[in-house]
């Protein structure tokens, strides 16, 4: 099982809340005050007057109410659907080998600030770094991006997503790991998605049900071990410490599972007995 750092949907959760929570506060404001004012109707007046005073509180307030719940579906929704879509991310990638790490709603801190991008999901292992944008949406045929705006504007997230990041570890690196290739990755989360183009560009599109595969099978660049531990290190330097702690143990499971790889790795280069070993520097050399 792959090992993970972060919560997935946390990020897109937060945003919607945080994009109406004035929407919400005035809601719970207002429902507040329908309760204490019907105990004070029916305090006062009895119950037939309470009932007759609601029913015409309903009546004149009925297109506003629906106009709020309208509005209220259109901007929250997509977040709540966009963090599902991102926990059903995660839910697959944990099928990958304990040797990928994957870090999830990763936001950087600069200054003590977060900076003014974030990606899903980061995935890191011996096949590269996949840089995942989760969708989901209800339709199930996805067109190309010439064809579809909504589908283009996904990419070109994507891609500007590979591209900061790319720009980010380089820098963080000090410059050690320029020339390290950054995939961007569109992927759709809903049921029996159907994608018309899996290549836009640089951009990978795929379905959920593809994801495992495609970063196992179709690699970004091959990533020895020490390289994806020491990315991962570099990563997990650029968040605060507060929210690194949580979390150590998952980096020290990747980085156990990254040492096991390379011994197994110098074992197929050198013999594994100590009779061997002595046998090979018998040898004669030409």
């Amino acid at each position: 099982m792959a090992c993970f750092i972060g919560e997935a949907g946390i990020g897109a959760a937060k945003e919607g809340i945080t994009r109406q929570r004035w929407t919400l506060v005035f809601a719970f404001v207002m429902a507040i005050a329908l309760v204490v004012w019907l105990q004070q109707t029916l305090r006062t007046a009895g119950f037939f007057i309470a009932v007759m005073l609601l029913a015409a509180f309903a009546v004149v307030m009925r297109r506003h109410v629906t106009e709020y719940l309208r509005t209220l579906r259109q901007d929250l929704l997509p977040w709540i659907k966009g963090a599902g879509g991102e926990i059903a991310v995660v839910k697959a990638l944990a099928e990958l080998p304990d040797n990928y790490l994957v870090f999830n709603d990763y936001h950087p801190f600069k200054n003590g600030k977060r900076v003014d991008w974030n990606v899903d999901h980061v995935v890191i292992g011996p096949t590269g770094i996949f840089v995942l944008d989760a969708k989901n949406y209800t339709r199930t045929r996805i067109e190309p991006a010439e064809k579809d705006p909504y589908h283009a504007k996904n990419v070109r997230q994507a891609d500007r997503n590979a591209r900061e990041f790319k720009k980010a570890i380089t820098t963080w690196s000090g410059g050690q790991l320029a020339a390290q290739f950054v995939v961007g990755v569109v992927v759709y989360t809903q049921p029996d998605a159907f994608i018309v183009k899996l290549r836009e560009g640089f951009t990978r599109v795929i379905p959920l049900r593809w994801l495992v595969s495609e970063i196992i099978e179709h690699p970004a660049g091959e990533l020895k071990a020490e390289q994806a531990y020491r990315i991962a290190r570099v990563l997990y330097s650029q968040l605060p410490p507060a929210y690194r702690h949580p979390w150590q143990d998952q980096l020290d499971k990747f980085g156990a599972a990254v040492r096991h790889e390379r011994e197994l790795q110098r074992n197929k280069h050198e013999p594994s007995s100590p009779e061997a070993r002595t046998r090979r520097s018998a040898q004669p050399t030409s």
